[in-house]
């Protein structure tokens, strides 16, 4: 009899906290695909998320990727990377020196450009260092912030026949583009020689 009694008052001791828990109005839940509750664990094949984490950081070991198209001839290449997929730069655009010009964007999301110049600089019958560069700026003015500047010079060593090429390179640079602007502003300018030049061709934009 001493057991019985002993054996009821256990059992009413341990089923205590699960009757506070549907009393109080809250049902303890259960995952199935928790391995923390005796379950599998079941990680998804592919995760599709929208919006901006504001804090924390994300890790993963498989790929990022984006199905977002790009504008015209653009190739997505990376996440936030499109690529224009066409024949070898032939730089068929042409700066006019001192004066700001109006790049158009590619794509209204585009954050920054990849820009494809070939940059040459020439002689101006004197012996002094000779330059060209281009930068981006903010307005259309090319005269408040400057963001970014692609700057070659050479030596004219000995007074050469004006115009004649010192330098001329081929290469790429990414330029910003300011905040809640529609277009991309170049100036290209160089040495009191004025005899310089600047092509450029737009070939992949970031967004």
């Amino acid at each position: 009899m001493v057991k019985k009694i002993l054996f009821l008052i256990l059992s009413a001791a341990l089923s205590l906290p699960a009757l506070a828990a549907l009393t109080s109005g809250t049902v303890p839940s259960h995952t199935h695909a928790s391995a923390a509750q005796g379950g599998t664990a079941i990680a998804p094949a592919s995760v599709a998320a929208t919006g901006a984490v504001s804090a924390g950081s994300v890790a993963t070991s498989g790929t990022v990727s984006s199905t977002k198209a790009c504008a015209g001839a653009f190739v997505r290449v990376s996440p936030n990377f499109c690529q224009l997929k066409t024949a070898v730069p032939t730089f068929p655009t042409s700066l006019t020196r001192d004066a700001c010009t109006t790049i158009a964007l590619p794509s209204s999301d585009a954050k920054a450009l990849l820009i494809f110049f070939r940059v040459e600089v020439a002689a101006g019958n004197a012996v002094l260092d000779r330059y060209t560069f281009v930068g981006s700026w903010d307005t259309s003015s090319c005269a408040v912030t400057n963001l970014d500047t692609l700057f070659r010079s050479v030596r004219e060593m000995v007074a050469t026949v004006a115009a004649t090429t010192l330098l001329s390179t081929r290469e790429s640079a990414v330029f910003t583009i300011a905040t809640g602007a529609s277009n991309l502003y170049l100036r290209y300018q160089d040495d009191a020689g004025n005899q310089g030049s600047v092509y450029y061709e737009i070939r992949g934009y970031y967004d």
